[in-house]
């Protein structure tokens, strides 16, 4: 398994690849598990504006949907990952830089998934994390996404306590890369 949340995140967003078309090599929107409106590659969310322009436009940069290459859809879920981080920053205040890579990257994951209004509203969550209490973890259950919401705690716990077996062992060095992993997106 690949301990770099990255990684995860992608293989939760879209492990089956909806939407890619290999003869093509080209994505295309796929419905999306909680319904409205279609996703792309990994997690992005199309909004009805994009839909009607045929063109993903994020952080001033433009896709047009009919040639969406594998090496787009890594650069949208990039950005789509930035701004992901930057909301969780900004909700999280000048807090957010005491906060450790791991406890960076699942509050960044809230945002990913549920947007700035909805993420914004885990009152809970954020005063449990700044006040670094554990179970912060455990306000992230979401209504239908389970399985997922347990990869997250799941990649967290072993993060924190390092209690992996001996085919998950991490070590200072994956520790620090998936530090980078996390930083890189701002780069």
């Amino acid at each position: 398994m690949d301990n770099s949340f990255t990684t995860m995140l992608k293989q939760l967003e879209n492990r089956y690849s909806k939407g890619y078309n290999p003869i093509t090599l080209s994505w295309s929107p796929h419905q999306s598990v909680e319904g409205g409106t279609p996703t792309l590659g990994y997690g992005h969310k199309m909004t009805e504006k994009e839909l009607k322009s045929k063109t993903v436009q994020i952080e001033g940069k433009k896709f047009p949907l009919n040639k969406i290459t594998t090496k787009d859809a890594e650069e949208i879920f990039k950005l789509d990952w930035q701004r992901s981080n930057k909301d969780a920053e900004k909700w999280i205040g000048k807090e957010w830089k005491n906060l450790d890579a791991a406890k960076q990257a699942v509050t960044a994951e809230l945002f990913f998934n549920m947007g700035y209004t909805k993420a914004s509203a885990f009152k809970n969550y954020k005063e449990k994390l700044l006040a670094n209490d554990p179970s912060f973890i455990d306000e992230i259950n979401r209504k239908g996404v389970g399985s997922r919401v347990n990869a997250i705690k799941d990649w967290y716990s072993n993060y924190q306590t390092k209690a992996f077996n001996d085919s998950q062992a991490i070590d200072d060095d994956q520790v620090n890369k998936i530090h980078q992993d996390i930083m890189s997106v701002f780069e």
